[in-house]
């Protein structure tokens, strides 16, 4: 296959395309987002090969490039009359919104979304919860409520749905998100974009806004917890870590054995080798809960 991008006729751009997603897939992003780039360049009213790279940028955290790539599918689109994946432009586009916490755009552009999308019992729950979550923070409440309620326990071939999402689907149609749970929404998605000052802001709005919430408070807490430890804040991690292994959560029992891996290596990057292995030996306490089995 890596001959037929060079050497081929018919099957050039075929084989690129297809080289291109075995490297992305093999973590080659470099010659990956290459590859994608002369497709583009060769093909550039091509709205799969558009599509496609800037769905690589967003997952990479490039999110001004994953906005320019998708915008120029849509103005694709607009010129053709039969459209490629309308459904994938806006939910790209939606996701794009929400890992910047643009949550009134990306309820807008979930709702397109959905109106292209026709086989809904296919769309995952991660994408039902974010759907809830941006319907929630703009302000839609019945909207959140029914997206909640769109989340499966099983998906289409009766495989558990991610267990731990649909548990918070649950808990989001029961009730409106509290300030300390919006709090966490955000600082999750600055943190998956590595904005580690600003995850700090929103895991501390998030534990001092948590009340006597144990959940809340010991996923803030563990929050703070990998920011300290990936900005190589050791002993804040340690102490952060040490105080959540003694909080007693609820529903949020997954926490807890990560939270003392974290511990784990934090002490081990400080020379605390038998305490290390002490927070080890801890997580075999915790071989049975709802997140390990979703």
């Amino acid at each position: 296959i890596r001959l037929a991008p060079t050497k081929g006729v018919y099957t050039r751009s075929e084989a690129a395309f297809y080289l291109a997603q075995f490297l992305f897939g093999e973590r080659k992003r470099d010659e990956a987002y290459e590859l994608m780039r002369s497709l583009i360049k060769r093909h550039p009213d091509n709205t799969l090969f558009l599509v496609l790279y800037s769905s690589w940028q967003l997952r990479d955290g490039n999110l001004d490039e994953a906005l320019t790539y998708i915008n120029k599918a849509s103005e694709v689109n607009a010129r053709k009359e039969i459209k490629y994946g309308e459904e994938f432009i806006h939910s790209t586009r939606a996701s794009i919104a929400y890992a910047r916490n643009d949550f009134v755009t990306a309820r807008k552009e979930y709702d397109y979304f959905l109106a292209k999308h026709t086989l809904q019992n296919m769309v995952p729950n991660y994408t039902y919860y974010r759907i809830a979550i941006s319907r929630e923070i703009a302000g839609d409440r019945q909207g959140a409520i029914e997206a909640a309620r769109w989340m499966k326990e099983s998906n289409a071939t009766g495989q558990p749905n991610d267990a731990a999402l649909y548990r918070r689907g649950e808990d989001l149609a029961a009730r409106p998100l509290t300030g300390a749970e919006i709090a966490l929404v955000k600082a999750g998605n600055v943190y998956s974009r590595k904005l580690l000052d600003s995850s700090l802001v929103y895991f501390g709005q998030a534990r001092d806004m948590a009340g006597d919430n144990p959940d809340v408070r010991l996923r803030a807490l563990f929050g703070l917890q990998q920011v300290y430890y990936d900005s190589s804040r050791d002993t804040d991690a340690v102490r952060t870590g040490e105080e959540a292994v003694t909080i007693k959560p609820v529903r949020e029992t997954w926490v807890i054995p990560h939270a003392y891996f974290k511990l784990a290596q934090s002490y081990e990057r400080l020379g605390r080798i038998a305490e290390a292995r002490k927070a080890l030996d801890r997580i075999d306490d915790y071989d049975d809960y709802d997140y390990q089995k979703s």
